[in-house]
């Protein structure tokens, strides 16, 4: 057996060397196992019946499919040993750290679970994953592509467990790596201020039906698309009453926005779930909006009306004040209509904050996620007959989250601020832990409306930014009529788009969220789909730092490939990034797509043309100590890549582009 012996390539040559040594490795052992067949034959003819002959066969079989499978641990050992003396020990680490060769041991590895959403330095993290079959692992921790911690693993079939000490040191992203006969990947968030490294998803189902298995189920799903803040969506009775109180305690059982049953029990017993995974609880409410009541019905759901709201906190059709101003909910099947309130007036402002300490007092929510519909129409007058723009004049909507912070300040407040609107004036309150927009038309529904306004909100208001974008919207209304999956490349362009630029996506909950009536569940996410998704935002969490850091507008060229900036359809989207922690330039494939709409309301969003030898050149600060590329459509996992430096840039080739691939570059 005659092996190659030239080590002295890239990493890239060298990988391919390393798996022609185990194919020329494979085929001796194979040859070896065809003779020891053939004797084995010639033996049964005359003894069919001999024990020790047909153990040797079987071990060799054995043997033989581990070669295969190359985890069979004297050979590769052996390999590995004669690596070493050719190369050194030094370089043989580098190597393996970013190989794609299956390591030692026979353990098939699954999913890989944390046990919480986000962590603080020095606390101690569980990670649990499933095993097809016991064997070997390697678990290995990496801290900006440098590995930091690995440990031998023996693996049991089912669920294994295994524990690791989160080091000291703040906002960071760490990434998990387990490793048997395949490797699987998971990141770590890492943040004294989760407000810092905000990702939200959505519970909208709280019927009294719902046990605790099921609830640890669909939260524990949600932690592993790394959720860290939960909306409680239409979990409350009435807008104006959140919680009603009678007798002196909390209603058990209602009816909510869309007549669903709701269960006091559910919402509490969801809220435990939620904390138990190191999330935050917050409860969705609307910031202008009553519920009158029916006293003549017979439905005890309807019929109760609310003597506290008095008519100076209400929004009237005219300026002699004949109607009050609203909206016919009912005629799309609503419980009742909402009635529009005076924001900007101080007895609606205490008055809704105190129906914010009922909630409090009675269900351990960790904040109020207030909501608003958008612009009110222009026949909107207050009680003095007086009409305004609501979100803009005096404290827009900070009037009522200043009001709400100094009645709870330890708890948290955020608010959509749909399609743009009153975020001036909500930011101005610095009373929210970050940014949440609903965009619409008003921002735009291209890729380069959307992209252009995350920067430049971020820029002027220096806070992170969540997008509930809904993907699909009115495919997800007409399900009856389409295949009822989430279009993948819309899901994906969108991700890649608002992650590249540091904003997080509002997108999993129970379900796929793709329509701003967050219980629809009518599309499905494939898994494969779902798996993508997962590597994308482990590769979020991984390098939020830099993402989250400053734009650079210093042009990356290619001579290969048309590059833009601005996400134009027919080009590859370069986004840079810089911070401490050193530098990302996205890429983000926009060729053969079908339109630059990131909403892709129906759902004919196509996959974009994968892309081959592309040539780049990067401008740069100083000497990089290493040049990595993260291909996040396969895994989140950074492989060390050749560059060389002219001056003050540096040129690499990226060998194939599906959606989103990232380029960091070590300082």
């Amino acid at each position: 057996m005659r092996l190659k012996k030239d080590f002295n390539g890239s990493d890239r040559e060298t990988r391919a060397t390393l798996k022609s040594n185990f194919q020329i490795i494979e085929d001796n052992f194979n040859n070896e196992l065809n003779s020891y067949n053939n004797r084995i034959s010639k033996l049964e003819q005359t003894s069919a019946t001999h024990d020790e002959v047909k153990q040797v066969s079987q071990e060799w079989n054995k043997r033989a499919s581990y070669i295969a499978r190359g985890t069979d641990i004297a050979t590769t050992r052996a390999v590995v040993m004669q690596i070493l003396d050719e190369i050194g020990k030094k370089k043989i680490n580098s190597i393996i750290d970013n190989s794609d060769i299956p390591l030692s041991g026979g353990a098939t590895i699954d999913t890989l679970y944390t046990d919480k959403a986000i962590y603080k330095p020095n606390e101690r993290l569980e990670l649990t994953f499933n095993a097809s079959n016991a064997g070997i692992a390697k678990v290995r921790v990496f801290d900006m592509a440098k590995q930091i911690y690995q440990n031998d693993v023996t693996v049991q079939e089912g669920e294994n467990s295994f524990n690791w000490q989160i080091p000291d040191g703040d906002y960071k992203g760490y990434l998990i790596e387990v490793a048997g006969s395949n490797s699987q990947f998971i990141a770590v968030n890492v943040n004294n201020h989760v407000e810092y490294a905000p990702i939200m998803g959505f519970l909208g189902n709280f019927g009294p039906n719902i046990d605790k298995d099921q609830m640890n189920g669909i939260v524990k799903e949600m932690n592993r698309f790394h959720i860290n803040y939960v909306q409680f969506y239409d979990w409350y009775d009435r807008d104006d009453t959140p919680l009603r109180i009678v007798d002196g305690k909390p209603e058990q059982n209602w009816i909510d926005f869309m007549k669903r049953p709701t269960s006091f029990n559910t919402v509490k017993n969801y809220i435990d779930v939620v904390h138990n995974y190191g999330m935050q609880a917050m409860f969705y409410n609307l910031i202008y909006g009553s519920q009158l009541g029916i006293p003549s019905s017979d439905d005890s759901n309807l019929n109760w009306t609310n003597p506290d709201l008095t008519k100076e906190m209400f929004l009237y059709k005219d300026k002699d004040l004949k109607e009050v101003a609203g909206e016919n909910d009912q005629g799309f099947g609503g419980k009742l209509n909402i009635t529009y309130m005076n924001v900007l007036n101080p007895a609606w402002q205490n008055y809704l904050t105190g129906q914010a300490n009922i909630v409090y007092q009675n269900l351990p929510f960790d904040g109020w996620h207030v909501d608003q519909l958008g612009t009110l129409p222009n026949e909107t007058y207050s009680s003095d007959g007086v009409h305004l723009n609501w979100w803009e004049w005096g404290d827009g909507y900070g009037g009522m989250l200043k009001t709400a912070k100094a009645k709870n300040p330890d708890k948290r407040l955020t608010i959509n601020n749909a399609d743009d609107i009153g975020t001036e004036k909500v930011m101005a309150s610095n009373t929210v832990d970050f940014m949440y927009v609903e965009p619409w038309g008003g921002i735009g529904f291209t890729f380069k409306q959307l992209a252009s306004y995350i920067r430049n909100s971020t820029q002027k208001y220096c806070k992170p930014m969540v997008l509930p974008s809904y993907v699909n919207k009115e495919k997800a209304e007409t399900n009856n009529q389409t295949d009822g999956m989430v279009n993948d490349a819309a899901a994906f362009l969108c991700d890649a788009m608002e992650m590249s630029n540091g904003a997080s996506h509002l997108e999993w909950g129970e379900h796929y969220l793709a329509n701003e009536y967050f219980p629809n569940s009518n599309l499905k996410l494939r898994d494969s789909s779902k798996t993508i998704i997962m590597s994308y935002l482990d590769t979020f969490v991984e390098f939020l730092q830099i993402l989250n850091g400053k734009w650079v507008d210093d042009p990356v060229t290619s001579y290969t490939h048309q590059l833009s900036t601005g996400f134009d359809k027919d080009k590859i989207t370069t986004v840079y990034k810089r911070s401490g922690f050193g530098s990302i330039v996205s890429l983000v494939n926009m060729i053969g797509i079908a339109h630059d709409n990131w909403q892709d309301p129906q759902g004919t969003q196509v996959m974009p043309q994968v892309q081959s030898n592309i040539q780049l050149t990067i401008p740069v600060q100083g000497k990089p100590s290493g040049v990595f590329l993260i291909k996040a459509d396969e895994s989140p996992a950074p492989q060390a890549i050749n560059f060389t430096q002219d001056g003050n840039s540096i040129s690499i080739t990226v060998d194939k582009l599906s959606v989103w691939d990232l380029i960091y570059i070590k300082p």
